[in-house]
């Protein structure tokens, strides 16, 4: 895996941990789903590395968030317009 940054990342490393939790999927298998190593799942929950946006997708797609959560975790500035949705 590149160290370059070729795409924006995600980098909310409490959150992505929580869904992986709450998924019950374990690291080696979040690793396999994702395509990179263990020790990269570890260092993406522990904030030390980023995902691209491919790799989180694939995050989000095995851990099946709640959109509303998902929104305001990564659009603070909209936490009150959200605050308001009912979905």
């Amino acid at each position: 895996m590149s160290t370059e940054i070729d795409h924006p990342v995600i980098n909310n490393a409490e959150y992505l941990k929580r869904l992986r939790l709450r998924a019950k999927i374990t690291p080696a298998e979040m690793a396999e789903i994702v395509g990179v190593s263990k020790r990269q799942i570890y260092y993406i929950e522990d904030g030390t590395a980023s995902l691209t946006i491919e790799a989180a997708q694939k995050w989000l797609d095995a851990t099946e968030p709640n959109l509303k959560s998902f929104l305001s975790i990564l659009f603070p500035q909209f936490l009150g317009e959200l605050s308001a949705w009912k979905r």
